[in-house]
């Protein structure tokens, strides 16, 4: 695929010092597939919530204001970004990590992929 000119070159996104990113590989190595909607709205959040090593501390009231979340919810967001190698959490500080190699592969994100897939059955 050729590299596409911008459609509106005087709106190219710049660099800003507040500067998060998220990695290509979260959507090309497949990652986003193991998670669900509340999941990556997390990991979404804590990405652009961290600062250059990937740390933040939002308390979950704010977390749950800003991507209308519960604390169940966000808590089990947590356990499964955890649980996958993509956050580290330890109350009141969020890590978001450095991408594995290929996605961890636990029971519950294989049983989403399936289904996503229509290949998992109850």
């Amino acid at each position: 695929m050729r590299d596409p000119s911008p459609i509106i070159p005087e709106k190219v996104r710049s660099i800003p010092d507040s500067f998060s990113w998220i990695d290509r590989r979260f959507i090309t190595g497949h990652f986003i597939n193991y998670l669900n909607r509340k999941e990556i709205a997390l990991y979404f959040f804590l990405v652009t919530a961290s600062n250059r090593h990937g740390m933040s501390f939002y308390s979950f009231k704010k977390i749950g204001h800003a991507i209308n979340m519960n604390d169940p919810e966000i808590r089990s967001a947590i356990i499964s970004l955890r649980e996958m190698k993509l956050i580290a959490f330890n109350y009141p500080f969020f890590q978001v990590l450095a991408l594995p190699e290929k996605p961890v592969m636990t029971r519950l994100a294989i049983e989403r992929f399936c289904r996503k897939e229509g290949k998992y059955e109850d």
